[in-house]
């Protein structure tokens, strides 16, 4: 497993200071601002840098995607009015897979929102993520992950992995 710092709202020096003081391997930047927020932190960890691109009903927004390319990484995740993450909502997989095609050998793409044991396999084959990231969808209520939840996750993700 990876450390990853989630981040909203913070500055570059609490970043750099929290993924040190963390030995953090990924900091994951939410909300606005962040892509100056990513140039600042250039240089100041080593830690991988994750945006966040929130995919709409629409699909992915082209000048959100050039946006979150900066980072190391894009992390997918359904974009709500109500919060920055953590919704437990999908959104649609296949239509968003051809916007994300021309950059799969440039930079990790993340998979976030509303994945499941139920659904991470369908999830993989449409969008060939880099890295699934569940929260929610292993719980057996808010903040408590549920044991057998979390290995149906793990099995259904290894069964759709190459051998």
């Amino acid at each position: 497993p990876w450390r990853v710092g989630v981040f909203a709202g913070a500055t570059a020096d609490e970043v750099a200071r929290t993924a040190e003081q963390l030995a953090l391997d990924v900091v994951q930047l939410h909300g606005v601002g962040e892509t100056t927020l990513l140039s600042a932190l250039r240089g100041r960890t080593d830690a991988e840098i994750w945006s966040v691109l929130h995919v709409g009903p629409e699909g992915v927004e082209e000048a959100s995607l050039h946006a979150a390319l900066l980072g190391d990484g894009v992390l997918l995740d359904t974009r709500s009015d109500e919060a920055l993450g953590g919704t437990g909502r999908t959104f649609n997989w296949e239509s968003t897979a051809a916007s994300l095609e021309p950059y799969r050998s440039t930079r990790r793409f993340v998979l976030a929102g509303g994945l499941t044991p139920g659904n991470v396999g369908r999830a993989i084959a449409a969008l060939a993520p880099d890295v699934v990231d569940v929260s929610s969808g292993v719980e057996r209520g808010p903040g408590h992950k549920d044991h057998a939840r979390m290995r149906a996750f793990a099995d259904a993700v290894h069964g759709v992995l190459p051998r």
